[in-house]
């Protein structure tokens, strides 16, 4: 198997990964002071509020990790 070499010097690429980290950062606890209002107004149980902090995590997670690797070098 083939391993793909990165020409050294492209310095360009760590501000992809530190702007996809701020992105990533900026949900994190915007979910979880809200969950009470969630829950009244859309009738959640506790299992169906914790799920959706879980999926808007885990996007969050993702999506500070793909712009790094979707990046061209």
């Amino acid at each position: 198997m083939a391993s793909k070499s990165y020409p050294a010097g492209t310095g360009g690429s760590w501000i992809v990964v530190v702007s996809g980290g701020v992105a990533a950062g900026l949900q994190v606890w915007k979910v979880p002071p809200a969950l009470p209002y969630l829950r009244h107004d859309l009738s959640l149980s506790l299992v169906q509020a914790g799920t959706l902090l879980g999926i808007v995590q885990l996007a969050g997670m993702l999506g500070g990790d793909l712009p790094s690797r979707c990046w061209p070098s």
